[in-house]
């Protein structure tokens, strides 16, 4: 091999090199930015359960439904309390005595459970 075919064969080499760190550079600005979209995702979920939680609290303290007033909740607990609401706000009549029976009895399910 000559000295001309020699250096050739580096300088391909090299750029070579050059093309697959770019790639890898471009590859890895990807999936930091994933990786910060995720974060912030997280971040706003985070936020939108304590919210929950903050209302489900206050609901309960309102209509004096017990079992609801700790942190954090667990997804039983909210989903018995969503569906003993869904189930009184969906009828015709509307009784909050009814309703805080319901929700008394799906808290105290939830506790001796």
């Amino acid at each position: 091999m000559t000295q001309k075919q020699k250096q050739r064969t580096e300088t391909d080499k090299a750029q070579d090199i050059q093309e697959e760190l770019q790639s890898v550079r471009k590859e890895h600005v990807k999936e930091i930015g994933q990786q910060g979209e995720l974060v912030a995702e997280e971040k706003a979920q985070e936020l939108l359960i304590a919210e929950r939680e903050e209302l489900i609290q206050e609901i309960s303290a309102r209509h004096q439904i017990k079992g609801y007033d700790h942190t954090p909740l667990d997804k039983r607990e909210v989903a018995t309390l969503l569906r003993s609401s869904r189930t009184c706000v969906g009828g015709r009549t509307w009784r909050p005595t009814s309703c805080r029976k319901r929700a008394k009895h799906a808290a105290t399910s939830i506790i001796y459970s």
